[in-house]
C-alpha cells in the first residue's frame, strides 16, 4: 500500500511543473509567412514610434528634462500612460511617473504607485502593482512588475488569479516569477491556495496563460473500484502550432495493469482535418492484451475527388463497457470502417468505396463483413423530355464475410436500378404521379445447398400511382392556412427470385410483399409566416396479396392505422406523437412520444421520448414481445444561472431496470467551476455504478478529477 502511495504521489508531483490547456480539435489552417514591409509602410512604422503628451502644467528642471503635473497623459505606439506627475528625459530617453499610473501596453495593463520606463529599449518596472489582461483573463498582483521585452515580465511576491475579486477564490502565490502575455508563466515556489490557505506547494511550475491550447502536463485523475482497485490517469498535452497537436495518456490500474493512449488531431486547411487515436493495455484481469484504434479524416485528392476516411479497430467487444463510462459506447456492437471517395461526374455522382464491417454476438464470436470495393454511379432525380424525371443507382461490389471465423463467402453482385416518374397536368389542388422502378440484382453465388453454389439473377418490377387531393384549404385573416390533404399510394410489385441470396446491405433488402395500397388523409396548419406549425395524419396500408398483420391463427391484410400529430409552435420547440391500432387486436399497440426544445445557441436543451410497443405476431418464448422504454436527455440552467443540471437517464420501463441514469451537477463561481457526476448502467448482465468529482479553474482547465465506483455480473 506504501509503494502505491508513493507512486500516486510521484505521478502528481511530476505532472506539475508544466501543465497544459487542451481545447476540442483546432479549425484554424496552417498558417503561411507574411510577406517582408515595404519601403512606406516602414516609413509609415517609424512616424509612428511619435508620442503625444498632455498635462495642466509644465515646467523645464534642467535641458531636455521637463516635469508636467495634472492629468498627465503619455500616448505613443507602444503604450498609454496617465499619472498625477510625470518627468521625462528627452537625452536618456526615460520616464518617471508618480501618483495614480496607470499604464496600458495594449496586452496587459498595469496600475501603480509608480513607474520608471525606457521609451528606447521599451521596458520599465511598476511598483506597487496591479496587472490585467486585456480581456480579463488573469490578474497579477505584484510588489514590482517589470516590462523586460516584447510581451515579457517579471514579477516579485506576486498573486496570480483569474477571479476579479478582492480576496480570490482561489490564487497563486509566488515570490518570483516571469511570464509571456497569452503564453506561459514561469513561478518560483509556487503556492496554490483556496482563499487565504495553501494547499498545494511546488519549487516550480509553468502555467499557461494563453486563452488558447498550450503545452504541458494534464492534471491527473484519482479512482479507484471494486474489480480494478486504485487507477491515476495522467497525460501529456503538445500543442506547437495552431494546425495540430497530439497527447499522450499513461493509466495505471492496481489490478488491470498499465494503459497507454494517443491522440492526433490536425486541420491542414479548413476542408483537410483529422485524427487519430489509440489505447492499448495488458490486461491483467483477463490476461489479454486489449486495445483500440480509430481514425478519421476528410479532405480533397486532387482537383475532383473527395474523401472521407472513418477507421474503427477494437480487440474485442467488451473493451469499452470495462474501460469506458460512455453508455453509447459501453453498449456499442458493431465496428464499422470505410474509405469514401467521390466526385462528380455527368449530372451524378461516381463513388468508390472500401468496407468493413464487425459485429459482435459475444466476446470471440464475430461476423466480419467486407466491400473491396464497391463501385457506384448515383444520377438524382433528373428531368428529362416530355415531362419525364430519371433517376439512377448502379453498383458493382466484391464482397466477402467471415462468420465466427470458421465459414468464408466471397461473391461478387452487380445491381442496376432505374427510375422514372411522370407527373400528369392537373390542376393545382391535385397531384397525380405515376411511376416505374426496376431492378436488377446479380450474384455469383447465391445460398444454394450444393458444393457449387450457382449464381442468381433477382428482378424487380414495382409500377406506382401516387395521388394527393384534391386538397382543400382555408385562409385566415392573420394570414394563417389550414389544408386537408387526402392521398393514397398505390404499388404493383412483380419479383423473380425473391430469396436464395445473401444479406448485405439495403439493396438486398426488399419489399416484396406484393401488391397493395396506402391511403390516408392529412391536415396541415401553416403560420402567417408560412411556416408550417402543425401536421396530423391518419393512415393506413392494405394488401392485396399476402397479410399484413398476424395474431396466432388470425391474419389481416391491413396493417395497423396509424395515426401521427407532429406540432411546432416556435423553431426551437417540438411534440410528436404517434399510435398504432392494431386491426386484429382492436386496440393501440404502438404509442411513441417525444418532446423537445432547446435555447437559440443549444446552450440549454430537453429531450423526453417515451417508446411502447406489444406486437402480438411475436413469439414471446423467442423473442421480446413488449418493449416500453423512456429516455430524458437534458441541460438546464437553475438557480439564476449558477448551477447547471445534466440528466440523462434511460429506462425499461418493461422489465423494471435502468439501462443507464446519470446525473451531472455543476456550480458555476466568478472563476471556477465544481462538477459531481454519478449514475449507473446495465449492459446485459454487466452492471456498474460510478461518480466522479471535478474542479475547473477559469484560463487553466481541470485541476481535480476524482472519481470511483463498483462494477459486478448480475444474474
Amino acid at each position: 500500500m506504501c509503494r502505491k502511495l508513493i507512486f500516486i504521489f510521484f505521478s502528481i508531483f511530476l505532472s506539475i511543473p508544466l501543465l497544459a490547456i487542451c481545447n476540442p480539435i483546432p479549425f484554424k489552417p496552417k498558417p503561411f509567412k507574411k510577406p517582408p514591409l515595404t519601403e512606406v509602410e516602414e516609413k509609415k512604422e517609424i512616424e509612428k514610434e511619435k508620442f503625444v503628451l498632455t498635462f495642466d502644467e509644465v515646467e523645464t528642471i534642467s535641458p531636455d528634462v521637463y516635469k508636467a503635473s495634472g492629468n498627465v497623459r503619455y500616448e505613443s505606439k507602444e503604450i498609454l500612460l496617465t499619472c498625477d506627475t510625470l518627468i521625462y528625459d528627452k537625452t536618456k530617453e526615460t520616464i518617471h511617473a508618480v501618483g495614480n499610473v496607470a499604464v496600458d501596453f495594449k496586452d496587459f495593463t498595469i496600475s501603480g504607485n509608480m513607474l520608471d520606463y525606457n521609451t528606447k529599449d521599451k521596458t520599465g518596472s511598476v511598483y506597487d502593482a496591479m496587472g490585467q489582461e486585456k480581456n480579463g483573463d488573469y490578474t497579477v498582483v505584484a510588489k514590482v512588475i517589470r516590462k523586460t521585452g516584447e510581451d515579457w515580465y517579471e514579477v516579485e511576491e506576486a498573486i496570480f488569479t483569474s477571479c476579479n475579486a478582492a480576496l480570490p477564490p482561489w490564487s497563486l502565490k509566488v515570490s518570483k516569477g516571469r511570464f509571456h502575455i497569452d503564453h506561459y508563466a514561469f513561478l518560483n515556489n509556487p503556492r496554490f491556495r483556496v482563499r487565504n490557505f495553501p494547499v498545494i506547494y511546488s519549487p516550480y511550475i509553468i502555467w499557461p496563460i494563453k486563452p488558447d491550447r498550450s503545452t504541458g502536463f494534464l492534471l491527473p485523475s484519482l479512482g479507484s473500484s471494486n474489480t480494478k482497485g486504485v487507477s491515476i490517469g495522467t497525460a501529456f498535452y503538445y500543442a506547437p502550432a495552431d494546425f495540430w497537436d497530439s497527447t499522450l495518456f499513461y493509466d495505471y490500474y492496481e489490478k488491470a495493469g498499465n494503459g497507454f493512449g494517443v491522440e492526433f488531431r490536425y486541420a491542414m486547411t479548413e476542408r483537410n482535418y483529422g485524427y487519430l487515436s489509440g489505447y492499448y493495455i495488458k490486461d491483467r484481469l483477463s490476461n489479454k492484451n486489449r486495445w483500440y484504434f480509430n481514425t478519421g479524416n476528410t479532405g480533397k485528392m486532387g482537383k475532383k475527388w473527395n474523401y472521407l476516411l472513418d477507421v474503427n479497430l477494437i480487440s474485442d467487444a467488451n473493451f469499452f463497457r470495462d474501460f469506458e463510462r460512455d453508455y453509447s459506447r459501453g453498449t456499442k456492437g458493431n465496428f464499422d470502417s470505410f474509405l469514401f471517395l467521390t466526385r462528380k461526374l455527368l449530372d451524378g455522382n461516381l463513388n468508390l468505396v472500401i468496407e468493413r464491417g464487425v459485429e459482435y454476438y459475444n466476446y470471440d464470436d464475430r461476423v466480419v463483413e467486407k466491400a473491396l470495393p464497391k463501385v457506384e454511379f448515383r444520377l438524382p432525380q433528373t428531368k428529362m423530355k416530355k415531362g419525364i424525371y430519371f433517376s439512377l443507382q448502379t453498383s458493382f461490389t466484391q464482397i466477402s464475410k467471415e462468420i465466427y471465423g470458421m465459414s468464408d463467402v466471397s461473391y461478387n453482385r452487380l445491381d442496376l436500378y432505374p427510375r422514372f416518374e411522370a407527373p400528369l397536368f392537373t390542376p393545382p389542388y391535385i397531384d397525380i404521379i405515376p411511376s416505374l422502378e426496376i431492378r436488377e440484382t446479380y450474384y455469383t453465388e447465391g445460398t444454394g445447398n450444393g458444393e457449387e453454389k450457382e449464381s442468381l439473377l433477382r428482378s424487380q418490377v414495382v409500377c406506382g400511382l401516387n395521388i394527393s387531393g384534391p386538397r382543400l384549404f382555408k385562409k385566415y385573416r392573420n394570414l394563417a392556412k389550414h389544408v386537408i390533404e387526402p392521398f393514397a399510394e398505390i404499388k404493383i410489385e412483380s419479383t423473380k427470385n425473391s430469396e436464395g441470396y445473401y444479406l448485405y446491405d439495403e439493396i438486398d433488402v426488399l419489399s416484396a410483399l406484393g401488391d397493395e395500397v396506402r391511403y390516408g388523409i392529412r391536415n396541415r396548419f401553416y403560420s402567417k409566416d408560412r411556416r408550417l406549425v402543425s401536421e396530423m395524419e391518419i393512415s393506413q396500408t392494405k394488401s392485396l396479396d399476402e397479410p399484413l398483420t398476424f395474431v396466432k391463427d388470425k391474419t389481416s391484410k391491413l396493417s395497423p392505422l396509424l395515426f401521427s400529430f407532429k406540432y411546432w409552435p416556435k423553431k426551437l420547440f417540438s411534440f410528436d406523437l404517434k399510435l398504432l391500432y392494431h386491426p386484429v387486436t382492436e386496440r393501440i399497440e404502438d404509442r411513441i412520444i417525444s418532446l423537445s426544445f432547446s435555447t437559440p445557441k443549444k446552450e440549454q436543451f430537453f429531450r423526453l421520448s417515451y417508446y411502447y410497443s406489444n406486437n402480438p405476431s411475436y413469439d414471446p418464448s423467442i423473442f421480446k414481445a413488449r418493449v416500453e422504454e423512456l429516455m430524458l436527455n437534458a441541460s438546464l440552467r437553475v438557480l439564476n444561472g449558477k448551477c447547471t443540471l445534466q440528466p440523462h437517464i434511460e429506462r425499461d420501463l418493461a422489465d423494471n431496470r435502468w439501462r443507464n441514469a446519470r446525473v451531472i451537477f455543476w456550480y458555476h463561481g466568478s472563476c471556477y467551476n465544481i462538477g459531481f457526476e454519478g449514475g449507473r448502467r446495465e449492459i446485459g448482465f454487466f452492471r456498474d455504478t460510478s461518480f466522479r468529482i471535478l474542479v475547473s479553474l477559469k484560463q487553466v482547465g481541470t485541476v481535480v478529477d476524482l472519481f470511483g465506483g463498483s462494477e459486478k455480473l448480475t444474474e
